[in-house]
């Protein structure tokens, strides 16, 4: 048998690494990071998501209320009885990245901490897709160790006591009676009189006109033809224009099914609608045209003008898809 030695050994290894690391594909890096500073309990904390990635990656948003809500040791508080949570989720956002390129995605999470001392935040767990990729891929942070203090000045610390009863002098006494007395004399008088004027001069209720009001699904198309019309496009401003295009369907989807959608990312939007009892395919169409829209706004994606035509027709579909079916004969939605 040949021996291997020297060049030929190093090559080998180097071939082997090679391969490794191109199956290993390109590298995805999550990390949490919390403010410097103390923290107290009750307090907001932002804390910082930062992702690194290969351009043109897709990250599902994090749910990091999920994440948090696992499997712990129930506080002093709640062993009591009272319902207070080790940790509460206020909102989570996406920011702009500072580092100025593709290949970094940053969103902001605001929390409060109700247990005092170390509190372990668990890893949080984010599913992406790489570019021209339909494989799901997933990423871990390390876990996040913030100390929180009590508003106590010390652990044995007594609560503070109160100063005594306020004692009236008893020389007051009739005094304080009497004018509580007149004071209630006085006002029924009041009402009494109130009530005959009221008897005694009717007052004619005229009724205000009514006025039609413009269903929702007509608002958010006029609302459509004005984007449309706007110089945005024209003017290059394409992650302006799906902003607009987005607030437009959400303002039209909480209005037609009575919920605040503005505020609320695509998974909860399509979350309050199955809830709401909204057929699935509105409900499909309105996740694939807020995704298209979440891409140019939070990817810096940058779509050729027939894609950005393919997005405004996905919100006429979803328009037209739930608006109400018209009354056989009237014109008039049902």
């Amino acid at each position: 048998m040949r021996r291997v030695t020297g060049p030929f050994l190093r090559a080998a290894l180097l071939a082997a690494c090679g391969g490794l690391a191109a199956a290993a594909g390109p590298e995805v890096t999550a990390r949490l990071e919390a403010p410097a500073g103390e923290i107290t309990v009750g307090d907001p904390v932002v804390l910082t998501l930062k992702v690194t990635h290969p351009p043109g990656a897709v990250f599902d948003f994090p749910d990091v209320a999920a994440a948090l809500s696992g499997p712990r040791e129930p506080s002093e508080d709640e062993r009591a009885g009272a319902a207070v949570p080790l940790v509460m989720v206020d909102e989570v956002k996406p920011v702009e990245t500072q580092g100025g390129g593709a290949g970094q995605t940053w969103w902001s999470i605001r929390l409060r901490l109700f247990q005092p001392g170390a509190n372990k935040l668990p890893a949080l767990k984010l599913v992406y897709r790489l570019a021209a990729s339909a494989e799901t891929r997933e990423v871990l942070t390390d876990p996040v160790v913030l100390t929180v203090k009590s508003v106590l000045g010390r652990p044995d610390e007594p609560a503070a006591g109160n100063k005594g009863q306020w004692v009236i002098s008893r020389e007051w006494w009739p005094l304080i009676l009497w004018s509580a007395g007149l004071l209630a004399l006085g006002a029924a008088l009041f009402l009494a009189v109130r009530r005959f004027r009221r008897r005694a001069r009717p007052v004619a209720v005229v009724p205000a006109p009514v006025v039609p009001a413009t269903p929702p699904w007509e608002r958010a198309l006029a609302d459509l033809e004005r984007l449309i019309a706007s110089p945005l496009l024209a003017q290059g401003r394409v992650k302006e224009f799906h902003v607009v295009l987005s607030e437009i369907i959400k303002r039209y989807l909480g209005e037609r099914h009575g919920f605040d959608a503005l505020d609320r990312t695509t998974e909860e939007v399509t979350t309050d609608l199955e809830r709401l009892g909204v057929v699935k395919e509105v409900r499909d169409l309105t996740r694939l045209f807020l995704e298209a829209c979440d891409l140019v706004k939070f990817a810096k994606h940058r779509p050729e003008r027939a894609r950005v035509d393919e997005t405004v027709d996905a919100a006429r579909r979803v328009i037209e898809r739930d608006r109400p079916a018209p009354i056989a004969g009237s014109g008039v939605a049902a």
